[in-house]
């Protein structure tokens, strides 16, 4: 319930901002949400591909796991038969 009330916190702040900016100057405010706008679609593609790389990575921190798993449980039966 705490995270709802932040959350509502923050939207009502972000608004209370947007409005002034445009009381104060709109052409500050067209600038800002351009520049925003050109920030974000960068900031997705590079989202987007972090996303893969950490999802190969995951898939190959799984196979090593699972070979070492393999790896110590054959050791374990060597050493219960000597």
């Amino acid at each position: 319930t705490d995270v709802v009330v932040v959350c509502i916190k923050q939207f009502f702040s972000i608004i209370f901002i947007v409005g002034y900016m445009l009381y104060r100057d709109w052409r500050v405010l067209a600038i800002f949400a351009f520049v925003i706008i050109v920030i974000i679609y960068p900031l997705t593609r590079v989202a987007k591909r972090l996303r893969k790389l950490a999802r190969v990575g995951q898939e190959q921190n799984a196979s090593l796991t699972s070979l070492l798993g393999e790896s110590f449980k054959g050791i374990r039966v060597v050493n219960d038969q000597n």
